[in-house]
């Protein structure tokens, strides 16, 4: 083939804002999600 198709394009499924929130708001709670200590350990050298 001497060409490739190109790449559908889909539209995006996760938004970036929640609904009642601002973005600062919701960038500030992705933060202390992603900086908080593990629930659970799993197994004896992984943190899930």
């Amino acid at each position: 083939m001497l060409w490739k198709p190109l790449a559908p394009i889909y539209p995006k499924v996760v938004q970036n804002v929640a609904e009642g929130l601002t973005f600062e708001e919701t960038k500030e709670m992705r933060n202390k999600g992603l900086h908080s200590p593990p629930l659970m350990k799993l197994s004896k050298l992984e943190y899930f």
